[in-house]
C-alpha cells in the first residue's frame, strides 16, 4: 500500500489522523495506522528578491541541499554555513549556468567567469557534502559581509535566509 500526502493549500503546521484499512481478514478484518504530516510553509512566500534556505540535511550521507527562489537574475553568491565542516558543492542550478564553486571548511563562493547569472525561478542552487557536523543546528553566518547573493552588476540583492528547521525567514540564526 502506497499513501501520497499532498500538502496544497494547507497552512503551516503539525495534521495526524488515521488511516483504516479493512480487509476480508477474520482475525485482523481492520488495522488502523496512525500517520502525521508536518507543514513547514510555502516556499513561493518569498518576500525579497531572493530567498535561501537550507534543506534535506542528511547526516548520513552528509549531505545538505541550498535552495534558492529569486525574481530576479543572480549572478553571484557567498555564505557562511556553521556547525559543518563543507568539502565540496555539486549540481542545482549554479552547475547548470557554469558557476564555478569554491568551499572552504565554513564558507561557500559561487559565480560564474563568462558572466552567466542564474535565471529567475526556484530550485536546487547547490548541494553541498560535508565531513563533520557539530551535532548543533546547521545555519547560515550571521556578518552581512561575509553572506551575499549579487546581480549581474556586482549589487547585493535582499536576500532572507533560512536556517534548517526553521519556519520563519531570519538573518543567521538564533535556535539555541
Amino acid at each position: 500500500v502506497t499513501v501520497t500526502f499532498d500538502a496544497t493549500d494547507m497552512e503551516g503546521g503539525d495534521y495526524s489522523a488515521d488511516i483504516v484499512i479493512s480487509s476480508n481478514d477474520p482475525d485482523e478484518s481492520e488495522v488502523t495506522v496512525p500517520v502525521s504530516l508536518t507543514v513547514t510553509g510555502d516556499p513561493s512566500e518569498c518576500n525579497s528578491p531572493v530567498c535561501i534556505s537550507i534543506q534535506n540535511v542528511d547526516t548520513t550521507s552528509n549531505t545538505i541541499d541550498i535552495y534558492m527562489e529569486n525574481s530576479q537574475p543572480v549572478s553571484g553568491f557567498q555564505f557562511e554555513i556553521f556547525d559543518v565542516e563543507m568539502d565540496s558543492a555539486f549540481g542545482g542550478s549554479a552547475a547548470e549556468n557554469d558557476f564555478s564553486i569554491s568551499v572552504n571548511a565554513d564558507m561557500i563562493l559561487g559565480f560564474s567567469l563568462t558572466g552567466a547569472s542564474i535565471p529567475a525561478g526556484s530550485g536546487l542552487l547547490t548541494s553541498i557534502s560535508f565531513s563533520s557536523h557539530e551535532g548543533g543546528d546547521i545555519c547560515f553566518g550571521e556578518n552581512p559581509q561575509n553572506n551575499a547573493i549579487s546581480d549581474a552588476a556586482g549589487y547585493e540583492l535582499e536576500t532572507e535566509w533560512n536556517c534548517w528547521g526553521d519556519d520563519d525567514p531570519i538573518y543567521g540564526c538564533t535556535d539555541g
